[in-house]
């Protein structure tokens, strides 16, 4: 039986930080999920982290939040492929992440503190599944069917949600701007 060592991969280096045993594969069918992980589910590292940030508002937990699900994309992509698209899938798995380590009382409000511009302010001070719903369609494009998947809501509370984030948004941002000298 041939052993290789994962370790070559950015990869693995990157989200198990060296852990032989999360980095030592026992034959050649995982040599070739590995790659095929590497080649579908690693392109979306950027965006996924855009997701993490827009759920925490803190850079460093949001890099946490995305190495375990990374970690937990990686070991079920080893068990099974995904029923569901890949981006859909590897969401669920970035929302079940974060629903285990949610911080009891934490807010990404935090991060609108400062000067930063009207929209931004009033999108972080929008409460999580709202600011969540609007993330996911108005930047990373997914339709509300695909939200509710990732969400594990139906796609009437994803429009539902959309709609109240945005008549909240216009709101705070028309109130900010009239507030302005």
């Amino acid at each position: 039986m041939r052993l290789f060592d994962v370790t070559c991969t950015g990869f693995a280096a990157a989200i198990f930080n060296g852990s032989a045993a999360m980095l030592t594969a026992r034959a050649d069918p995982l040599v070739t999920r590995t790659e095929r992980f590497e080649r579908q589910v690693l392109p979306s590292l950027d965006q996924v982290y855009g997701a993490a940030l827009c759920l925490t508002g803190d850079p460093a937990e949001a890099e946490d939040l995305v190495a375990e699900a990374f970690a937990r994309a990686y070991e079920a992509f080893l068990q099974r492929q995904p029923r569901t698209g890949r981006q859909v899938w590897l969401y669920r798995i970035l929302v079940a992440a974060r629903q285990e380590q949610r911080p009891a009382g934490g807010s990404a409000a935090a991060v609108a503190a400062g000067d930063q511009p009207p929209v931004r302010r009033a999108l972080w001070e929008l409460p999580e599944d709202l600011r969540f719903a609007v993330h996911l369609a108005d930047v990373n494009g997914f339709s509300y069917q695909e939200i509710a998947e990732i969400t594990g809501t139906s796609a009437g509370t994803v429009s539902i949600r959309l709609r109240d984030a945005r008549r909240l948004l216009r709101h705070r941002v028309s109130t900010s701007t009239e507030r302005r000298p």
